[in-house]
């Protein structure tokens, strides 16, 4: 199965930008959230949110405040997402200073990425602060040089120290 992009920009206290660095098809990536923005969701409402998107064809593990969501196709995940939209929690964004940090933070974990030897797009930040961070087409998430990688750049993930 592949990350399928979900925009759960700037929602969730804990994001998940590459809690699964990508998969290995077209689309694949993952659903990053922001910085605390002093609103919480619930997570009874983030487990309706999760609930949906199941019931619509994607894989989603829950913990605590954060959600990795994965699904066979960039197209099932959209249609997921459509259909869900009046679970998707929604906080107010992130202030420019936060999107900022995100985005730095972001772009450390991408060259650190690159240096050791995958060759990740740049990250993209929505105007909410969300960061969308994908794998290239056709690379596969599980294979031990991509783990050594992530491993390398833990660092700068998002669920790691800050």
């Amino acid at each position: 199965m592949t990350d399928t992009r979900i925009r759960i920009a700037a929602l969730i206290a804990i994001p998940l930008l590459l809690g699964a660095c990508g998969g290995n098809g077209p689309g694949s990536g993952t659903a990053s959230g922001g910085q605390d923005t002093g609103s919480r969701v619930s997570p009874a409402d983030l487990a309706k949110y999760a609930a949906c998107l199941r019931e619509h064809g994607l894989t989603v593990v829950q913990k605590e405040d954060s959600l990795k969501v994965n699904g066979p196709d960039p197209q099932t995940g959209q249609a997921a997402e459509n259909a869900c939209k009046q679970y998707a929690p929604v906080l107010s964004g992130m202030s420019a200073e936060e999107k900022k940090k995100l985005m730095d933070r972001a772009l450390k974990l991408t060259a650190c990425m690159r240096e050791h030897g995958v060759n990740m797009p740049d990250p993209q930040q929505d105007a909410k602060g969300g960061i969308n961070q994908e794998l290239p087409p056709g690379m596969d998430e599980n294979t031990p040089a991509i783990q050594a990688a992530r491993n390398a750049c833990r660092a700068f993930m998002l669920q790691g120290p800050q």
